[in-house]
């Protein structure tokens, strides 16, 4: 069966800077794979160049063995793509619900979208506390939440997740990380950006390491997290276990 996303040499960057250098990554329907590495590794802006906002100075991204490299980031949208950017992105001036109900901008299905917003609510209780908050009043990790929350009610077939654990308090971090394996359980395919490279790899199916604009490592969550050498180059030389 052919992957769900497959990026083959991919190269981008920013004017004459590449940031991307050969870059090959594949995830299939319902995995959850990683993108691990340190900041400036380029792993923020692998995302930006499969969402369009970045145009690839060579290397193919298909989705569902269709090009996605010359589509605008609206029509990556429509094909079900969504990305949760980091610094979340929620309109801040917006209550939590208006925020949910522009997720499903693109859709028609109004009793759909209707059920789905009950739906958020059930899955994150506080949200329906705070419908008639404006988004900009919410603490850090309630804003992350909102955000992939948000992304969801697109009913997206990849849902991508750039740094979500980045600045939150770690009560919140770990909150953050049982959302993304639950979300995993409910076969949601998930690409997931991360420093964090222990819950990351905790709740992921697969891993990519990331340095310099190119994948270093690769191999099951599992195994990378019990490598040697990923213990060496990003937990500090302590055990992953």
């Amino acid at each position: 069966m052919a992957p769900l996303l497959s990026v083959r040499d991919l190269c981008a960057g920013y004017g004459a800077i590449e940031a991307l250098h050969g870059v090959n990554i594949e995830i299939d329907e319902g995995q959850l794979v990683a993108i691990i590495g340190a900041n400036g590794a380029g792993k923020s802006t692998l995302l930006r160049t499969i969402s369009g906002l970045i145009r690839p100075t060579r290397g193919t991204i298909e989705f569902e063995g269709a090009p996605l490299s010359q589509k605008e980031p609206h029509d990556i949208v429509a094909m079900g793509i969504l990305h949760v950017a980091e610094g979340r992105g929620i309109l801040t001036r917006m209550t939590v619900l208006e925020n949910l109900k522009m997720g499903a901008f693109l859709r028609r299905d109004t009793g759909e979208i209707n059920r789905d917003v009950e739906s958020m609510f059930e899955t994150f209780p506080w949200l329906e506390e705070r419908r008639k908050q404006l988004g900009g009043t919410l603490s850090g990790g309630q804003q992350q939440m909102l955000a992939i929350a948000r992304a969801l009610m697109a009913r997206p077939r990849l849902l991508m997740l750039d740094e979500p654990s980045l600045g939150l308090a770690p009560m919140v971090v770990q909150s953050i990380f049982k959302l993304v394996g639950d979300l995993k359980k409910r076969n949601t395919t998930i690409l997931l950006v991360e420093q964090n490279t222990r819950g990351a790899l905790r709740v992921s199916d697969y891993g990519y390491v990331m340095a310099m604009g190119k994948i270093v490592m690769k191999d099951s969550a599992e195994v990378l997290l019990a490598s040697d050498k990923l213990v060496k180059a990003y937990l500090g030389g302590r055990s992953a276990a």
